[in-house]
């Protein structure tokens, strides 16, 4: 194991994580925790040059079609099966109640890689329509909040908060943030996601051959960097 620690200077401020690479090879999964340290420092560095309207117990945002990557689905599936019973046994049903929910959104859900923009926009309408909570939502507060996706950690908003009931009327202004979960899926996964309500079910359509962890985490930031730069 490597002690690591990168400053990047973003919005004008320095910002520096610190963590522990694995010398060995390693997935580009097992360094999730890594990308949530980076994701974290750029919240911060938005938060600081804007007020966020987000607080904890509104989980309005939190009955949106929320997608994640193949590598975060495989975490939250592994997390799900950690639980102890009778914890696991309602979460999981809380999974299939959401999967039946959104039955007739399915074929759009299976074939959303083809979709355009438009496309894309009324089927994320579509779902929040349903209002299905995301399953690990408890007390309109996330009870995953440490482990929670990327996205989840980078969408911020600065515009009323009672807007984000009715998102076909309102326009939603997100903070402008560097977003790991873009670095993420350009670099690693070619852009796919995944439904969280799919977490429990999806099976990765190819694992990731192992490789050195520190030119995977110099190819990230190098990401990152880009994205500021843009």
């Amino acid at each position: 194991m490597a002690e690591v620690s990168i400053t990047l200077r973003i919005a004008g401020e320095p910002k520096s994580v610190a963590f522990t690479a694995p010398e060995e090879p390693v997935t580009p999964a097992e360094l999730l925790p890594v990308f949530r340290q980076f994701s974290n420092a750029m919240v911060e560095a938005a938060e600081a040059k804007s007020p966020v309207s987000c607080r904890a117990g509104c989980g309005t945002c939190c009955r949106q079609l929320v997608p994640i990557r193949e590598m975060e689905a495989a975490a939250l599936a592994a997390l799900v099966d950690a639980m102890p019973e009778p914890r696991r046994a309602a979460v999981r049903a809380r999974f299939a109640d959401a999967v039946e929910r959104s039955a007739l959104l399915r074929e759009r859900l299976d074939a959303r890689g083809a979709l355009d923009r438009a496309g894309r926009v009324q089927l994320k309408l579509d779902f929040f329509a349903l209002g299905i909570a995301c399953p690990f939502l408890e007390n309109e507060s996330c009870s995953i909040h440490p482990d929670r996706p990327l996205i989840c950690r980078e969408h911020l908003v600065n515009t009323p908060a009672e807007w984000c009931a009715d998102p076909a009327h309102h326009p939603i202004r997100a903070l402008p943030i560097v977003r790991a979960d873009t670095a993420v899926a350009n670099l690693f996964e070619g852009g796919r996601w995944v439904p969280l309500i799919d977490a429990l079910t999806y099976a990765p359509h190819s694992a990731a051959e192992p490789s050195a962890a520190r030119p995977m985490v110099e190819s990230f930031v190098r990401a990152l960097i880009s994205q500021a730069a843009e």
